[in-house]
């Protein structure tokens, strides 16, 4: 889909496979052009917010509002990436500023231990609802968790994330499934469970609160569901993420670094 605003959680991503693939197979190439889109990113789709400071917009037109408002969505900011761009490109000290606003993204918006899709910051108030979004947790927030499951532990966000969303996981063991939508100004789930990406999202969550258990049930469910109906892309896009993660195919290191896992053997670029 053509869309005239970038959308600054893709540019990170891709900024930072190409960081991490230029470290990774020693291809300089690939680490300039990565550098070049992160600093697009710090340039275009950052705001300095009273209160926040350096904050990842979530592109480049149509988040600052009027009257001293901001929307922001919390699900485009994977600490672990933050942190990785900022390990590699430390010449812009901009990176280490977004790094600092992201805790208070992440954190801030879930009074109730539900990551919102959307959320408005106010210079005057701090966080609170999106009205556009109802304050809806849903396919966006679901990510959240999947990027809270993923830090490392030395991570210095690892433990307040997995404590503020302990929520989700109690309605997982309540219900066996992460819910679809929820009200995350009451903390009230919606009807309806989450898809199987929802469960696989959930995974690396619960593992690393130790609910290994629980992470079990989840990946036999994501199983379970792709064989009475394929998956679609996101839930495959989720899955690849979630379930990857747990078979032990990549990790995350404290400075956001990618451990691809490859035991060893060489990896050359092409």
């Amino acid at each position: 889909m053509l869309d005239a605003n970038a959308a600054s959680d893709a540019d990170l991503w891709i900024a930072y496979t190409l960081v991490e693939a230029g470290r990774l197979w020693r291809e300089r190439s690939y680490t300039a052009r990565g550098a070049l889109l992160a600093k697009r990113v710090l340039d275009d789709e950052t705001a300095s917010v009273p209160g926040l400071g350096l904050t990842l917009l979530p592109g480049p037109t149509g988040f600052k509002l009027a009257n001293g408002q901001w929307r922001v969505n919390p699900s485009y900011s994977p600490p672990q990436v933050i942190r990785g761009l900022a390990a590699r490109l430390p010449d812009d000290r901009r990176w280490a500023a977004l790094a600092a606003s992201t805790g208070r993204v992440l954190l801030d918006t879930a009074p109730k231990g539900f990551s919102p899709d959307w959320a408005l910051y106010r210079a005057s108030a701090g966080f609170g609802p999106d009205p556009q979004t109802r304050a809806e947790s849903a396919y966006n927030a679901i990510r959240v968790y999947l990027w809270a499951g993923m830090l490392d532990r030395a991570d210095p966000l690892a433990a307040p994330l997995l404590a503020r969303f302990a929520p989700f996981a109690d309605y997982i063991a309540a219900h066996g499934a992460p819910p679809e939508k929820v009200d995350t100004t009451t903390g009230v789930a919606g009807p309806n469970d989450g898809n199987g990406g929802f469960s696989a999202a959930a995974v690396p969550f619960l593992d690393a609160r130790g609910q290994h258990a629980l992470a079990d049930v989840q990946a036999a469910r994501v199983d379970t569901l792709a064989r009475q109906s394929a998956p679609g892309y996101y839930t495959s896009v989720l899955t690849l993420f979630g379930l990857g993660w747990r078979d032990g195919r990549y990790r995350f290191g404290a400075d956001g670094s990618l451990d691809a896992r490859w035991e060893g053997r060489p990896c050359a670029a092409r």
